[in-house]
């Protein structure tokens, strides 16, 4: 048994730092924004963040009723019942868009643009994803493409590079990836992706 019990004040600066932080942001009257890329944090208006955040949905988004997301949700449920998942599925959330800030680009201050990120989606994607996973795949082996799909791919594909000083990088931007996917262009991918692969008419349980 301990009979007595003593405690003393031990400083810590990063401790001392956290609380100095946390009593900040309390304190504070604007919203924190996270980075694009970077693990930075900003504070903005609130004002500010409404106009930006109303400014990039209505770019590619438009006014509609719940009609589309019940009938979404009707059709994500029958696929889930074929599949016999759907005791594993749930319906599509109705979740806030929220923006995060390109801090890497030129004239970030200036600027300020932004990535809308929409976290309402149909869990359906996930199957979806697993389809295209496996065509892809087959693609890459048919085709002998070289896909990157992460940075340590790079990075060894770089490395295996001999005379790299006889080549020459070409860099370029994509402002907007998803929204730029119009349903004639996947029908294209599609049918080019038959010429090396077939489509799967059925998914078994996972």
């Amino acid at each position: 048994m301990i009979e007595n019990v003593k405690f003393k004040k031990v400083t810590n600066q990063f401790q001392d730092k956290l609380r100095k932080d946390v009593s900040r942001i309390k304190k504070s009257t604007k919203l924190l924004i996270p980075a694009d890329k970077t693990r930075n944090m900003y504070e903005i208006d609130t004002q500010l963040h409404e106009k930006l955040l109303r400014q990039h949905i209505t770019k590619n988004y438009q006014t509609t009723s719940m009609a589309p997301v019940n009938r979404i949700n009707a059709e994500a449920r029958t696929i889930a019942e074929k599949l016999g998942i759907d005791n594993r599925m749930e319906s599509m959330a109705t979740k806030q868009a929220f923006i995060t800030l390109k801090d890497h680009k030129d004239n970030f201050e200036n600027n300020l643009p932004c990535r809308l990120i929409n976290p309402a989606k149909s869990e359906t994607g996930l199957i979806s994803k697993a389809i295209l996973d496996r065509i892809n795949n087959a693609i890459r082996i048919a085709t002998n493409v070289n896909q990157w799909r992460n940075t340590s791919s790079v990075t060894e594909w770089f490395k295996n590079i001999q005379d790299k000083e006889k080549y020459t990088f070409i860099s370029f931007d994509i402002v907007e990836f998803y929204p730029s996917i119009t349903r004639s262009l996947l029908e294209k991918a599609l049918t080019m992706a038959k010429d090396h692969t077939t489509s799967p008419t059925k998914t078994y349980k996972s």
